[in-house]
Formats: structure tokens, sequence, C-alpha cells
């Protein structure tokens, strides 16, 4: 039996140029560079991979685009990733292991993300300042000290337009996006 004969109708398997915005901020980068409050740099190598996965039901679906992002510290035992996937859905650390990492989705479109946690709140402003511009950001924070006490990363700002901008890492360092 075909999608067809079901009468259903299989996801897109493209991804939307939305979600795919939030992947271009790093094209042609092979590392970012973060400075924390006391002055200290970090350097995070950046590699992104191409895929395809299964989306929709068994009866009803297709091979989906899935562009994934990975960030490792040079300095720290810090990874944190970015994908686009299912059309139109970004997800923040999707295979987190959800113990010592923030995991987060939200899809494009919908200005009420979810997260997995809730220790954590998600949010999207599209009116968020930063370095003398506005840009569209999604900020994940910890609000609960004891369930996110192992996270490596605390809290986050991941903006559309420059990609990681800001994390607070284990120890409460604040650490920002240096510009190139």
């Amino acid at each position: 039996m075909t999608s067809q004969d079901c009468g259903c109708v299989p996801p897109t398997p493209e991804l939307s140029a939305e979600a795919i915005s939030w992947i271009i901020p790093y094209d042609d980068k092979s590392n970012l560079i973060y400075e924390s409050s006391n002055r200290s740099i970090d350097t995070f190598l950046v590699e992104r991979t191409s895929e395809k996965e299964f989306c929709g039901g068994d009866e009803c679906g297709a091979n989906c685009n899935l562009e994934t992002i990975n960030l490792t510290s040079l300095n720290d035992s810090l990874d944190w990733s970015i994908s686009a996937s299912f059309n139109n859905r970004i997800e923040i650390n999707p295979m987190a292991d959800t113990v010592s990492e923030i995991y987060a989705t939200w899809r494009t479109g919908d200005n009420n993300p979810f997260t997995s946690s809730e220790a954590i709140i998600t949010s999207f402003d599209s009116q968020f300042q930063w370095d003398g511009r506005i840009l569209s950001v999604i900020k994940i924070d910890c609000i609960d000290s004891v369930n996110c006490s192992s996270y490596k990363m605390k809290d986050m700002i991941i903006s559309k337009e420059e990609g990681l901008i800001q994390y607070i890492d284990e120890n409460d360092e604040v650490w920002n996006k240096k510009l190139n």
C-alpha cells in the first residue's frame, strides 16, 4: 500500500527557508571564539553534517533532510549542537545527555517553543539587542538551580543571524561570542 492509497500526504522532505536560516550563521566558519566575564578565551570548532532521516508515520513518511552544526570546545569539555529537521524544527542538543545538557526544540513560525524539562524555559525574541543590532534569538534558561547544577551550559542565547552568542557555564561564568 502506498501513501496515495491511504490518502495521506507525506511530510515535505526539504527544510524550510526559516529552519535553514538558523544554520547559515555557521557556514564558512571553522571555529568561533568566546570570551568569559573574567577575560578567559575559549575556541569552539565548527562541524556541519547533512543527513537524511525518516519522518512521518509508517505508511506515510519520507526521507527528510537534517542539517546539524556541532560545536566542540578546545579548552573545556563542552559540546553543543543545533539541528534543522522535520521541515521546520530547530533542535538544540538533540542527542543530549539530559543529565548534563540542556535540550530544547522549537518549531519555526511558532512562538511557543517546548523543551524537555520543567526546569528550563525556552523563549523566542525577535527584537533582541546585541552589539548595536536587533536579532531574532532563542533564549534557553535553566530556572532550577538544583536540577540544573550538573548542566555544562545552564543558559544560552542562539541568534538566527549570528549563531550561539552567549552561554553561562556550570560555574556561572558568562561567555560571549567575540566578533571576528
